[in-house]
């Protein structure tokens, strides 16, 4: 659901009156205290629609998570990994969820996801089930810094989870140093 369009005062092409240069350049200025709170408002309004939308939709990626961690096992054969990855990006895209798992277009980063079921590997943090996927607050690291080996990109066990404050802190550090 887009946001609600706000009705924003349009500069005629032709002023025709002082009171109209006051009044147009008034409205461009700002908002009137009354406008602010109506806005903020439906602001409010909608982002809580948002969220329950957003919540509810979760719910369907995390129970295709859980599935695919009980499918996988503790098996962490790279065939195994990858075959389960395909299959959760593919219910994802096809499925009634938010399509958490299809926006990984790099399937090893995913398959490094699966690897480490999802838990942040610096702090262990369960990113998915505590939610940190569905705030934006989880990331995919790459222990080897894209930066430093392009190459590694590819490979699911230098793409690992991690929670967005154990990744900033990382940053670009090197651990073969």
């Amino acid at each position: 659901m887009p946001f609600p369009a706000l009705r924003c005062p349009v500069i005629p092409d032709r002023l025709r009156s002082l009171e109209d240069i006051s009044g147009s350049i008034r409205a461009v200025q700002g908002l009137m205290p009354d406008q602010q709170n109506e806005y903020i408002q439906r602001a409010e309004s909608y982002i809580r629609e948002e969220r329950a939308r957003r919540d509810r939709l979760f719910e369907v990626d995390k129970r295709e998570w859980l599935m695919a961690l009980e499918e996988l096992g503790d098996r962490a054969a790279k065939t195994d990994l990858r075959r389960v990855a395909i299959n959760l990006k593919d219910r994802s895209e096809h499925g009634d969820g938010s399509h958490y798992w299809y926006k990984f277009s790099n399937t090893n980063h995913l398959m490094g996801w699966l690897l480490k079921k999802g838990r942040c590997v610096y702090c262990n943090a369960d990113l998915v089930r505590d939610g940190y996927i569905r705030d934006g607050r989880a990331t995919t690291d790459h222990l080897v810094p894209y930066c430093l080996c392009r190459e590694l990109d590819r490979d699911y066990l230098n793409a690992v989870p991690a929670c967005g404050i154990c990744n900033s802190l990382k940053w670009n550090m090197d651990p073969r140093k």
